[in-house]
């Protein structure tokens, strides 16, 4: 398998397991906190590339209630692999 097609491979997947990640952490503290879970989400959209005031709040309330907190490190490496995947030259081909 080419290198270039494993970066991208590997950003998707990251992709995936960062959303995935993001909408359980964020809807678990939605059904924590009776929320609904779409407004909740909606309000936890930022959190997926960024911190806010509001993601850090929750983020310190699911720790000490020892949840495992979203952190969006996971989706900026999926960008930077798939930006890198994407943009990258082709490799040479070994043809003599």
């Amino acid at each position: 398998m080419q290198a270039k097609r494993l970066i991208i491979l590997v950003g998707f997947v990251l992709l995936l397991v960062g959303l995935v990640w993001w909408g359980v952490f964020y809807g678990r503290a939605a059904d924590y906190l009776n929320q609904p879970v779409s407004d909740y989400l909606a309000n936890a959209a930022p959190c997926t590339v960024y911190t806010t005031e509001w993601c850090s709040g929750i983020v310190v309330l699911a720790t000490v209630f020892g949840f495992t907190a979203y952190k969006p490190f996971v989706l900026w490496a999926a960008l930077a692999c798939l930006l890198v995947g994407f943009v990258a030259p082709a490799g040479r081909s070994r043809e003599s």
